[in-house]
């Protein structure tokens, strides 16, 4: 039986994809933390620990007056942690520390409703690993935004992007650092902490899903475009025809628009035609 070298293709693309984008494995699960909120166990398995390993900063609740858009684990981004200076998290590392990460931030927007009002930065140690972090510019209020970090720990020294993350580690203790940026306070909703590449995380899945809803939102703004043309030409439909009977009414008014009628135009022809026989009767007489 022939098969085409695209059916193969597809067919081996599909299947390494889903090997990538299966569940997440809860046994490589370093550290879980529902910031600021209490014990959780998500869709994928894995218990997030109520809030711990923080030093400094303010637990708020703010976020369950909302319902949070992009998850199925909207629990998870409705509480957070937060400060008026630098929130640490210094999380202990389980033995072996050597190895690949992923740390996966969560964050949701739930007060400001404006770009620019909350900007912060995110540091392993004194490495800032997101700059100017603005969560309402990226994905609006009250939406799951995932940040994953891969890095790499080498003889107890932490590396990002082949970067020394200088005072990342103390000791045995991941130092996470959510830095006072130029606009409002730093925060953080939940903190998951992998060892492992991104394949070990459920990033593949959630940037499959994000592809999909851009996909939803770019179908809908088209959507909602033609709706709006089609309501701007039923207004300019409208607005031709009420002129055009204006200028009908207009064109109408006054004595002479009775010859624009039949009757009108029988009239006229007879006070034509009489014209005319008494111009040739007149003529006879005169000869």
């Amino acid at each position: 039986m022939f098969i085409s070298f695209s059916s193969l293709f597809i067919f081996v693309i599909s299947i390494l994809f889903n090997d990538i984008s299966c569940k997440m494995d809860p046994s490589k699960v370093i550290a879980a933390i529902n910031c600021g909120g209490d014990e959780y166990t998500d869709t994928n398995g894995i218990t997030y620990d109520n809030d711990k390993y923080f030093l400094g900063g303010t637990s708020s609740e703010h976020g369950l007056n909302y319902h949070i858009k992009n998850t199925d684990d909207e629990i998870l981004y409705q509480t957070e942690r937060w400060s008026s200076e630098t929130l640490t998290y210094s999380i202990p590392l389980k033995s072996n520390i050597n190895g690949k990460y992923v740390l996966n931030l969560k964050f949701s927007e739930v007060y400001f409703i404006n770009k620019g009002d909350k900007i912060f930065n995110v540091a392993l140690g004194r490495e800032t690993i997101i700059k100017n972090l603005d969560i309402y510019s990226k994905v609006g209020k009250a939406y799951a935004l995932d940040e994953y970090i891969e890095f790499e720990i080498r003889n107890k020294q932490v590396y990002y992007k082949n970067k020394n993350c200088a005072k990342a580690l103390m000791g045995d203790k991941l130092q996470i650092n959510f830095v006072k940026g130029s606009a409002d306070n730093p925060k953080i909703n939940a903190i998951l902490l992998v060892k492992g590449s991104l394949k070990d995380t459920d990033y593949i899945e959630k940037m499959k899903k994000e592809e999909e809803n851009k996909k939803k939102r770019m179908k809908q703004m088209k959507k909602d475009e033609l709706i709006a043309l089609r309501h701007d030409a039923d207004e300019l439909y409208d607005e031709e025809q009420l002129n055009d009977e204006n200028f009908t009414v207009k064109k109408d008014t006054g004595f002479f628009s009775i010859f624009s009628t039949p009757l009108g135009i029988y009239i006229g022809g007879s006070l034509v035609l009489f014209a005319f026989l008494n111009y040739l009767i007149g003529k006879i007489k005169i000869d």
